[in-house]
């Protein structure tokens, strides 16, 4: 009796260890994949011209009611760049990334809201003339308008600030008079 018993037993779990073990087995199939990863270290970056690494660029004045009558076309603008040389070879582009230091009202976050009056808001464009498609994100990321070719070594990354009769609710308001300004830190990054 004990020795039918004994069989029994062992057959039931016998029987459960294979169904435990097909079912545990088919949970544990795995299917291989590869990651493949590859990059460069550079001993250098670009070097960026001295008179660069501060900037100021200076808006013509203009009236409150010529600046409303504009609309936002950022028409009123001023112009620079930021001039790279020495690059080392392999390195194919030089991206920028702004970041204001101030308020930032828009739902794009690509209008900025000028230091010292009233209603004035400003675009940055990574482009030599104004150029509202070219417009960039103010909260440090990069788009692609934020990239510059580098040739023979040698890149230009432009830059142009416009300014729109904006408040901080993107609405078009009559600006109050006087003096503003703004203020960005711009990162610069190699590939």
């Amino acid at each position: 009796m004990y020795e039918t018993y004994t069989r029994k037993y062992m057959k039931k779990l016998l029987i459960t260890s294979a169904v435990v073990t097909a079912l545990t087995s088919y949970g544990a199939m795995a299917i291989d994949a590869n990651i493949n990863f590859k990059g460069a270290v550079s001993s250098t970056t670009c070097t960026l011209n001295a008179a660069d690494a501060a900037k100021t660029l200076t808006i013509p004045n203009v009236t409150a009611k010529n600046l409303m009558d504009s609309g936002n076309s950022a028409q009123y603008s001023a112009s620079g760049s930021f001039n790279f040389t020495d690059c080392p070879a392999g390195l194919a582009k030089v991206t920028s990334a702004y970041t204001y230091q101030g308020i930032i009202h828009s739902s794009y976050n690509d209008w900025g809201l000028a230091n010292g009056v009233d209603n004035v808001s400003f675009k940055v464009m990574q482009s030599p003339k104004t150029d509202l498609s070219k417009g960039l994100q103010l909260d440090g990321r990069s788009s692609n308008h934020n990239e510059a070719t580098i040739t023979n070594g040698v890149a230009t990354v432009p830059v142009t600030v416009g300014i729109s009769a904006y408040n901080e609710n993107t609405q078009f308001v009559t600006p109050s008079a006087g003096t503003y300004s703004g203020t960005f830190l711009v990162a610069f990054t190699y590939s």
